[in-house]
């Protein structure tokens, strides 16, 4: 007979983040906030409907939603123009209340 106790925490897991550390070089505000409200809205959007799907689903929706690895490449040439990554964090949020 086996027996399985049910821990009981007094904390849940609650939404991952992930934090980028982003410097716009001078005088490119406009170009990179456009840049946030187009591709990177439809590329993030995308991509948290397909979090549970597998590599093969989420390259075709970036493929997709962006456009093909020539394309993706060149909007990373294009944005180091226009903004310096400092660096990035991934979180995840801890609510103290017990699991309902």
């Amino acid at each position: 007979m086996s027996v399985h106790a049910q821990v009981k925490r007094p904390y849940r897991n609650g939404s991952v983040w992930t934090l980028a550390f982003i410097r716009m070089k001078p005088g490119m505000d406009t170009a990179y906030l456009t840049y946030l409200g187009g591709d990177w809205k439809r590329n993030q959007e995308a991509h948290l409907a397909a979090l549970e799907a597998n590599e093969d689903k989420s390259d075709a929706i970036l493929q997709r939603v962006i456009g093909d690895d020539q394309k993706q490449m060149q909007g990373y040439r294009d944005r180091a123009e226009i903004r310096e990554v400092l660096g990035g964090r991934l979180a995840r949020e801890i609510v103290l209340e017990p699991r309902p």
